[in-house]
This record gives structure tokens, C-alpha cells and sequence, in this order.
């Protein structure tokens, strides 16, 4: 009699059964996003609601979001569909849920019920969030991990407003795919990349897709310093709690090719000039070079270093030395040379001016002594005997001109005889020298400073000619 009664109460629960239109699955701590069609698609409804034991999330509105906490709603009138988003998933959201469709003018309601499953996905794709601290202008590769023998559909994705929107088609990251993997690559980092990114998949056949692993990226500025050689240097880096044990820093300009200086887990270590100390909290190192060389220019890391997992290292700040003594090395031989060059140069410009201007002085002087000049006539004189002169001689003196001193007379000699055949001879004085200079006669000897020149007779000149 028990044994029957127990059959009619499981026929009568199975009767009182609500079939279930479809099944999502999700992560802990991820997200899903499914759709539930209009029961009906003939028919129009006015409003929609999500529920579960209790209304949780109700909206009026068409064809736009409407959020109430974990839970948005978006009614398509156009797809005939409500698609819900429910976000942070808990133990306690594993339920089935129903999605109810109210007809106009407080007709009755029609329903679309689904079910929400955890662990149905293959094991290891729900996986642990993790923060990825990306430097700007630098390089920044992220893995998504699909382990399993299910197929998928792999995206990117990035949190805006209550959606997670595709990021494989906007230009800001490189995505390659392999079987279990979906790698993406920043190459320089930037301001827009900073957010809330998802590895996500959508199962084949499935109308629902899924956040399987969060992954927060974060830019931090480059600080830049400028010690001076031989001077010593101090620079403190920041960790967060979960940072791993092991601390280093590493040199290079990106962090795939960032070399480690020196590392350490507590205390303080030493390597050459370097040495780093970190605090008992293990939340800060401080990195010092004893004595900067030049050599020390660079991109510099502070780091910690993973012990476990696939993925590289985790680097969480970046700073750059920039020498001050390398500088000057540099500037110091340049500035010389420049100098040098330039004194050449002056030096160079310098002649050249004065023998332009010497050219010009001389070209003046001619010109002056071809135009300063008295002329003086002499008329050789026949004797009474007949016998014409032989030697011919006069003195002139210079006309006083303060500028040139030196000046010389222009004597011309008229021909009056054909037997004035001989050489004449003029003395001429500058007027400085001689203050009262003789008149024209044949001096007895030699003056004391006489400055002469030698004229040849123009009739002479015209009998040699012919």
C-alpha cells in the first residue's frame, strides 16, 4: 500500500513537471549569457520578467538594457526574444529559472524556462581570474586556456556595460588560435587598454556563451630618472599581497626580452654594484646601484618571479635611468668640435675681409697717385756755341698732400732741338723733406734723401723707334 502510494506521488510530481526549453552552463566567479524565445511568436507582450522561487529582475522596456544588480535583461522585439546576462556566478544560482512573457492589457503570461548547470563545462576552462599589469609602449601577450576534448568557439572579450564585447575585430590586439589556446597580443600598450577582459567560449550547437576567465589588465605609467655618474641611486617598487615570493629586476626595453640583475625572497642580496632589500611584508623592494656607470642607461623591471603555472613572470613596475654623465660624454666632444669649427670659420672670414679691404686701399692709393701729380715743362736751351745741352737736370718738389706723402711728379719734356739726343735727368723731393727745395739747376753732388727717376727724352725714343 506504501509502495503505491509512493508511485501516485511520483506520477502526480512528474505530471506537475515543467518541461525545460534549454540548459546553460557556467563558471564559478564568470558569467553566462543565453536567450529565451517568445513561447508564442505570434503574439506581442508588454513586459518580461526573470524568475526564480521570487521575481528577481523585471523590465518594461523594448529593445534596451535594463540592469538590476548581477541580473540585465534586454527584450527584442525584433528577435522575438528576452536575453538575460547573469554576472559573478554563485553556488546558489544553479537553479531552474523561468522567463516570463506578460501578454497586453494584463493578459495572462507565457513562460520559457531554463536551466543553470555548473561543472558540465570539460575540466580545467573554468579557471582562477588573474591580474595582468601591462607598461605602456610596451609588448603584453595574454593565454587562453581551453583544455578538453569539447569543441568551442573561442573569443576575447571586454567588459562594456552589461556586455562583454569581441575585441577580435577592432585593431587594438592580435588573437591566434590552436586547438587549446587562444593567444592575444598587444604590441604597445595604451591608456584603451586598461579594463576587465574575458577568456570566453560558446559550445557548438549551444545558444549560450560564457566568461570562463577573468583577466584584468592594468597600465602603469614609465617613471623616468636621471642620476649622474658615480653618484649612487635608490629606487623602491611596489607590490600587491598576492604578488609572488621571489622579487628581481630585470633590464630591457620589453619584458619577453628583460634580463634579470638580481633577485632575492627576503632580506638583502648583492650582486657587483647592485643589491635590492626587501621588506619583511615581502610588499616593497628597494633596488640600489652603488656607484652609476654609464652603462646603467636603460629600461629597468621589478618583478616576481612565478613558481608554478604556464605563465611567464609578473612584472609590476617599470622605471628608466636615463645617465646624466653619458650625456655629457657625449655632448661635451660635439660642443668642441662645434667650437673649433666655428673659430676656423671666423678666422677664415677674417682674412678674407682684410685682403679685400687691403685690395681696396691699394686700388685707392693708385688711383690717387695717378691723379696727384703737377706738371712741369722743361725747354732745353741752345747755347751760344751751338753745341746743344747734353744732360738736362731740374728739381721738383712734391705737392703737399697730408695723405700721401710720397707722391711722384709727372715731368714731360717738349722737343725743341733735334740735339737734345742724350738721357735727362730728373731729382725729384718729396716737399715734407725739403721744406725750401732749390730751383732747376745741375746740382754738385747728390742730396742728402733724393728720390729720382730716370726719364728718357721723347725725341731719343722716336729715333730709335724709326
Amino acid at each position: 500500500m506504501k509502495s503505491f502510494h509512493l508511485l501516485i506521488l511520483t506520477l502526480i510530481t512528474g505530471c506537475k513537471a515543467s518541461p525545460v526549453e534549454s540548459e546553460v552552463e557556467g563558471c564559478r566567479g564568470g558569467w553566462v549569457d543565453f536567450t529565451c524565445n517568445y513561447p508564442n511568436p505570434s503574439r506581442s507582450y508588454e513586459a518580461v520578467d526573470f524568475k526564480l522561487e521570487k521575481v528577481i529582475a523585471k523590465s518594461t522596456l523594448k529593445n534596451q538594457w535594463d540592469n538590476d544588480s548581477r541580473f540585465s535583461l534586454h527584450h527584442n522585439t525584433t528577435n522575438k526574444a528576452l536575453r538575460v546576462i547573469i554576472r559573478d556566478l554563485q553556488d546558489d544560482d544553479k537553479a531552474v529559472y523561468k522567463c516570463r512573457f506578460f501578454r497586453p492589457n494584463g493578459g495572462k503570461k507565457d513562460k520559457w524556462r531554463v536551466k543553470l548547470t555548473f561543472g558540465q563545462l570539460d575540466k580545467g576552462v573554468c579557471q582562477e581570474p588573474v591580474d595582468v599589469t601591462a607598461y605602456r609602449e610596451a609588448e603584453t601577450t595574454i593565454t587562453c586556456e581551453y583544455p578538453g576534448e569539447r569543441s568551442y568557439v573561442k573569443f576575447f572579450c571586454k567588459e562594456s556595460g552589461p556586455t562583454c564585447e569581441d575585441v577580435s575585430s577592432n585593431g587594438m590586439f592580435t588573437l591566434t588560435e590552436t586547438d587549446r589556446k587562444l593567444t592575444v597580443s598587444i604590441n604597445e600598450v595604451s591608456s584603451q587598454h586598461r579594463g576587465v577582459y574575458w577568456c570566453g567560449l560558446k559550445p557548438d550547437g549551444e545558444s549560450f556563451q560564457a566568461g570562463v576567465r577573468r583577466i584584468t589588465i592594468n597600465d602603469i605609467p614609465t617613471s623616468t630618472f636621471s642620476p649622474t655618474v658615480g653618484e649612487p641611486f635608490t629606487h623602491q617598487c611596489e607590490y600587491p599581497n598576492d604578488a609572488p615570493l621571489k622579487k628581481f629586476i630585470c633590464k630591457g626595453d620589453h619584458p619577453s626580452s628583460c634580463q634579470q640583475l638580481i633577485s632575492g625572497i627576503k632580506g638583502k642580496t648583492s650582486r657587483g654594484r647592485f643589491s635590492i632589500k626587501i621588506a619583511p611584508q615581502r610588499l616593497n623592494l628597494t633596488f640600489s646601484v652603488r656607484a652609476v656607470a654609464a652603462e646603467d642607461s636603460g629600461t629597468y623591471w621589478c618583478g616576481a618571479e612565478r613558481t608554478v603555472g604556464t605563465h611567464r613572470d609578473l612584472l609590476y613596475q617599470k622605471f628608466r635611468m636615463v645617465i646624466g654623465g653619458a650625456q655629457l660624454a657625449v655632448i661635451i666632444p660635439a660642443v668642441c668640435a662645434a667650437v673649433l669649427v666655428l673659430s676656423l670659420l671666423l678666422v677664415l672670414a677674417f682674412k678674407r675681409t682684410r685682403q679685400s679691404k687691403h685690395s681696396t686701399n691699394g686700388e685707392a692709393h693708385t688711383q690717387k697717385e695717378e691723379r696727384a701729380y703737377e706738371e712741369i715743362q722743361e725747354h732745353p736751351q741752345k747755347p751760344a756755341s751751338g753745341t746743344a745741352l747734353k744732360t738736362i737736370y731740374t728739381t721738383a718738389n712734391f705737392p703737399t698732400i697730408p695723405s700721401a706723402p710720397h707722391e711722384y711728379d709727372s715731368i714731360t719734356f717738349t722737343n725743341h732741338s733735334s740735339d737734345a739726343n742724350n738721357e735727362v735727368y730728373s731729382t725729384v723731393r718729396d716737399s715734407e723733406q725739403c721744406a725750401n727745395p732749390p730751383a732747376a739747376s745741375h746740382p754738385s753732388g747728390p742730396s742728402e734723401d733724393p728720390f729720382y727717376s730716370t726719364l728718357d727724352n721723347p725725341q731719343q725714343q722716336q729715333q730709335q723707334q724709326q
